[in-house]
């Protein structure tokens, strides 16, 4: 998967890299910047200049987003990469607020630990 900061969306290429499969976002994402794959195969993607992260299916369907722009805990600053756990849990850098914060991601919805 390659974020695309000037389409503003992530391709998604097969493993020799020679076919695209699929699109995420197809515009609609702000700056993607990190990308993770959750074990059940949803997409986790950093939005930095919106200060966001957004939860996409399998099928490429936004599903959550989550964040806004702050200081306060669930708050970001300029989210760079992200990773998810064999739990769900998703890390995110908040890189501007210097931390990393940790958010589940359980089967609805979404809430912060």
């Amino acid at each position: 998967m390659i974020a695309d900061r000037g389409e503003r969306c992530v391709w998604c290429i097969n493993t020799e890299g020679d076919e695209l499969i699929k699109t995420i976002g197809d515009g609609h994402i702000q700056d993607p910047y990190g990308i993770a794959v959750a074990k059940d195969g949803k997409i986790v993607v950093s939005e930095s200049e919106s200060d966001c992260v957004s939860v996409f299916g399998d099928d490429g369907e936004l599903l959550h987003y989550f964040g806004g722009t702050g200081t306060e805990e669930g708050q970001l600053c300029r989210p760079n990469h992200v990773f998810v756990d064999s739990n769900m849990k998703i890390y995110v850098a908040d890189t501007q607020n210097k931390r990393v914060q940790i958010f589940s991601l359980p089967e609805e919805g979404l809430y912060q630990n």
